[in-house]
């Protein structure tokens, strides 16, 4: 579902409605867009009009809403708008708008074809929330306060794609990975890099913070995850893909379920303990990671023993488009996997040879994925993907229901979804930072 521009061109519906509403105009429109597999599109329209005589205490026009083919209103609470389309059978969808907009271009554009965003190929946000920081396509990486006030901080330190970025613990520290085939330990402060790491042969395309940040795991198109010594910038270990597949995207966490007594669903290896414990390891016993492939399928590492005790295969039927994209959730047990042509599979990672549902929306590539803090049992995930159109979904026993349309992009690719306290951050091709 996408809602679309008006027809002065290129403001957003809110800002059609406040314009409405503060008198700049008596009446506009915008459009709503809705699609839905096997089904012809529905583009409805919605007016915007001022109530004659009719001013609240703000000094601004009440104003009616006047959608076609589709419903268009406030929710209960007169909070957030709220869509359906019933041609389609698309039941009331919250429209989640971004409460901040962070970037060099969050201004008016009125010369829009000259403009050429500075895309966002990887993005974090400090776990205390008071900057962010993003990858670009020349191996710069910048960090901003996320209040937006403050001048952002700017350096090479890769000297091609940063391809993953994430912060430690302390906020204070960034972990890079680029397609230089290397990582970098980055300094929040002053962008310094007190040390570079390599070992991998080709792209590194992601990177984990093990606990407090003393150890790191990365992956890599070359087939292979590696565990460093931060302290020292050495490696630990490496562990190879299935069948070396190149690895795309990884997830760290918990284990949910011991793997040496795990039934022996679908492929799986488990080697002996190792005769000893590097020294240079810390807080790994308990860890898993998951690797989502270029092949289609997805495999679980125990962090414990470098070891895959699962290697998931799809049937034939469903094909292997390459894996873009993974989230894990040890709490609620489930991994979410997100392919190259758009389908979300999620699965219980208690009993992961079979996949509890998949769906997906379009042929958009999944680029990343987040689970976020549940609420009244309901385990909810955040999807951002190349069609610019991010959502969030209600994992349920009978199979998800899309509950929130994250909108404000308009057709940019959106790259990266994070879910730091309680909002939820978004970054991608258009060069601007949304925190909904």
């Amino acid at each position: 579902m996408a809602v679309g521009p008006a027809r002065r061109g290129k403001d957003d519906f809110q800002t059609v409605i406040a314009d409405v509403q503060d008198g700049t105009i008596s009446e506009e429109s915008f459009w709503v867009s809705c699609y839905k597999q096997d089904y012809e599109s529905v583009h409805g329209q919605v007016r915007v009009r001022q109530k004659q005589g009719i001013i609240d205490s703000t000094g601004s026009h009440r104003v009616d809403l006047i959608p076609d083919k589709i419903e268009f209103k406030k929710d209960e609470q007169n909070v957030y708008f709220v869509v359906a389309c019933p041609p389609l059978f698309i039941p009331p969808t919250k429209l989640r708008v971004p409460r901040q907009v962070i970037g060099e271009q969050n201004q008016k554009r009125f010369i829009d074809f000259l403009y050429q965003p500075n895309e966002f190929t990887a993005f974090d946000v400090a776990p205390d929330a008071s900057i962010y920081a993003t990858g670009d396509h020349n191996g710069n990486v910048s960090v901003c306060s996320t209040s937006g006030t403050s001048s952002k901080l700017k350096s090479a330190v890769h000297v091609s794609t940063i391809l993953s970025l994430r912060f430690f613990p302390s906020s204070k520290v960034i972990l890079t990975a680029g397609n230089d085939f290397s990582l970098a330990i980055v300094s929040a402060e002053d962008l310094s890099v007190p040390r570079k790491l390599k070992g991998h042969t080709r792209a590194v395309t992601d990177c984990g913070i093990i606990s407090r940040g003393r150890n790191i795991l990365s992956c890599s198109k070359d087939g292979t995850f590696r565990l460093w010594d931060v302290g020292s910038g050495t490696q630990i270990r490496a562990f190879n893909s299935h069948n070396y597949s190149p690895v795309h995207k990884m997830a760290l966490g918990i284990k949910d379920i011991d793997p040496i007594l795990a039934p022996p669903d679908g492929e799986r290896t488990v080697e002996p303990l190792p005769p000893f414990i590097d020294p240079r390891e810390v807080e790994t016993d308990d860890k898993v990671a998951f690797g989502a492939l270029n092949n289609g399928t997805f495999e679980a590492f125990d962090l414990r023993t470098k070891s895959s005790f699962f290697h998931f295969e799809p049937s034939s039927s469903t094909g292997n488009s390459p894996l873009e994209s993974l989230a894990y959730s040890s709490s609620d047990h489930m991994l979410a996997t997100g392919s190259r042509l758009g389908t979300i599979s999620i699965y219980d990672t208690r009993q992961m040879s079979e996949k509890l549902f998949a769906f997906h929306r379009n042929s958009s590539s999944i680029e990343d994925m987040v689970f976020l803090p549940s609420s009244n049992n309901e385990v909810r995930l955040g999807i951002a993907s190349t069609d610019g159109l991010p959502f969030v979904t209600s994992i349920r026993p009978e199979g998800p229901q899309i509950v929130e349309e994250l909108v404000g992009y308009n057709c940019d690719a959106v790259r990266s979804i994070r879910a730091v306290n309680g909002g939820i951050w978004t970054a991608g091709d258009d060069g601007l930072v949304r925190r909904y």
